[in-house]
């Protein structure tokens, strides 16, 4: 089963200054899938918070992408 995570869901696990880190990254599984727009937001505040961009990225291979069609919308 996957689980679908959340652009607030996904910097939770990335910026250790959020107060919900530690819990966050205990469900940040192999099977979790996001949308582009959450990964591009992963990506913004990464970079923004000094994390290098190939590591960024490889943490987003980890995850499966859902599309962002209007049928997932409704």
């Amino acid at each position: 089963m996957s689980t679908f995570l959340d652009t607030s869901f996904l910097l939770e696990v990335l910026l250790p200054s959020r107060p919900k880190v530690k819990a966050a990254a205990k469900y940040a599984l192999r099977e979790s899938v996001v949308s582009p727009l959450t990964a591009h937001v992963y990506l913004y505040f990464g970079k923004k918070e000094g994390f290098p961009l190939d590591s960024l990225m490889r943490n987003l291979t980890l995850l499966k992408f859902t599309d962002l069609g209007d049928t997932q919308v409704r």
